[in-house]
């Protein structure tokens, strides 16, 4: 068994490096053919723990199970808990707001506005054809946030008005006039930055672009008309709670300003220097990617991580795989000078860090061409004549994913350790490098396909897109502040203080 196992080459790809773990391998069909319809991947995830894993699993025996409907109904599963986390993230807020406020009808009225805005933009959401997906769904958690923010501060405005005599309409109406025009700015501002996120050529991020931007144009709406047009129908108390705490408030904001002051200024402003000058020399170092293994979706300890590492450990193919389309001509894995070109990318590619195994046509018909003859490691080569080169590769099935009908087409599977955005980053690199070396008129090696592939395509489109959704976000705020403030001092001293915390926030992530 072990001759026959290393005879086929199959170490490190259907049995473990170490002989103690063996594979099985499955394609998925797209629709069930009992029903017709497109294959539920959670029902099926569901499917796979209850008859293999909780069937066949005991002491001696332990399976792991990857790929994406596997992955899909873990991050399902995990998914179902947000509706608790959303009622837990409420009840922080609410116990804040509270502190804040010392009001309980102050307490509801800003998180009941903040949460018609969610229902308003879920809604808006299936009005356009879009939904929740794993990327967007902790968007209405921020919709909810910012909404509970400016509530916060039409609140905030309207008490103090009461406290200073008005009634508490005329404070909700003075309130209103006062923010609309802030306010309205800055959300407007929020819109137009996750607007940006359009100028990313990929359906998921703009789909989040267009969620987010959803959720917080609603905001200006459900916070800065609705929420003052109710607080006008309620009495508020025309006496501070605490006149003693109101009184150290008041002096801890005059002790606040003295930073305003040119002695002070001068500190302020040589600490922002230097923390930008800090955070500079950081950004550069952002890393436009995922930073760990596994899916990122999932806790490192998940389950299915779990099961994704102890593969990755085991074996010589991961779950982390980019294909390189080869172009040829119609029947050009016949020529004996295709395959070897096949061949030497495959090699020199191999042999790039971050790269675990490989696979293509040219390989397997040599592994095919040893199975003629007694599995010979001397005959694992490439045979010359045109005969013998059409009995290896007629070995090869198009179900195997190595060629396509006319064999114009002939991936190189590429089986990477991790899809961290360094090893994808030096593995595309080499690939170009090296597809620019072997590329002809004739012979065409093209990036990507595959989960990586997507990945390196993403992480392009990003990077490209960074400096543009930049200058779009600083543009609109700039033009925004100018028509609120009409004075560029005003602008300017609002635009440098965000490029400042841009910098340091870029510094500080790893991920974007």
């Amino acid at each position: 068994m072990r001759d026959n196992i290393e005879k086929a080459g199959i170490v490190g790809r259907l049995i473990g490096n170490d002989y103690t773990s063996a594979m099985v391998s499955a394609q998925l069909m797209e629709f069930d053919p009992q029903t017709g319809k497109p294959i539920d991947t959670i029902a099926f995830a569901n499917q796979l723990e209850e008859e293999l894993r909780g069937k066949f699993e005991n002491d001696n025996i332990k399976i792991h199970i990857i790929g994406f409907a596997k992955m899909a109904g873990d991050v399902a599963e995990g998914a179902k808990g947000v509706l608790l986390f959303f009622l837990i993230a409420i009840a922080i807020t609410a116990v804040m707001v509270y502190l804040f406020s010392k009001s309980i009808m102050l307490t509801i009225l800003p998180l009941a506005c903040s949460l018609v805005a969610v229902s308003w933009q879920l809604g808006l959401l299936t009005v356009v054809g879009f939904g929740l997906d794993p990327m967007s769904i902790l968007v209405p958690f921020l919709v909810f946030a910012i909404g509970v923010s400016h509530g916060v501060q039409m609140i905030n405005a309207v008490r103090r008005r009461v406290l200073d005599g008005q009634t508490t309409k005329a404070a909700s109406a003075s309130a209103f006039r006062s923010l609309l025009v802030p306010g309205g700015v800055a959300l407007l501002s929020d819109t137009v930055g996750f607007l940006t996120l359009l100028a990313i050529d990929i359906g998921i991020i703009r789909e989040l672009a267009i969620s987010a931007s959803l959720g917080v144009a609603v905001i200006i709406l459900t916070n800065l008309i609705l929420l003052p047009l109710v607080i006008s129908y309620f009495e508020l108390p025309k006496k501070p709670d605490n006149p003693q705490k109101a009184q150290q408030i008041e002096n801890l904001w005059r002790w606040l300003s003295n930073f305003a002051t040119p002695k002070y200024a001068i500190i302020v402003l040589v600490s922002t220097a230097v923390l930008y000058g800090i955070g500079f020399q950081q950004s550069s170092k952002m890393k436009i990617g995922d930073l760990q293994g596994g899916a990122p979706a999932l806790h490192q300890d998940s389950r299915y991580n779990q099961d994704t590492f102890f593969i990755t450990d085991h074996f010589s193919i991961t779950t982390d795989v980019m294909t390189v389309i080869v172009e040829a001509t119609p029947e050009a894995c016949t020529y004996h000078s295709v395959l070897t070109q096949i061949d030497q990318f495959e090699w020199m590619v191999a042999n790039t860090p971050g790269v675990e195994s490989t696979a293509s046509l040219a390989s397997v018909a040599k592994k095919v061409n040893a199975g003629f003859n007694e599995g010979n490691p001397r005959w694992e080569i490439l045979p010359r004549t045109t005969a013998s080169l059409v009995q290896a590769v007629g070995q090869v099935p198009t179900t195997s994913g190595l060629l396509n009908g006319n064999c114009s087409v002939m991936p190189v599977y590429l089986f990477l350790k991790d899809h961290k955005a360094e090893t994808i980053e030096v593995v595309v690199k080499k690939v170009k490098a090296v597809a620019a070396q072997l590329n002809s008129d004739s012979l065409q090696f093209k990036l990507a396909s595959d989960p990586v592939g997507v990945m390196a395509a993403t992480n392009e489109a990003v990077s490209e897109a960074q400096l543009p959704m930049m200058l779009y976000v600083y543009g609109a705020v700039f033009v925004l502040c100018l028509i609120s403030f009409k004075s560029l001092k005003a602008t300017i001293a609002v635009i440098i203080p965000l490029y400042v915390v841009s910098t340091l926030a870029t510094s500080v992530n790893d991920v974007t």
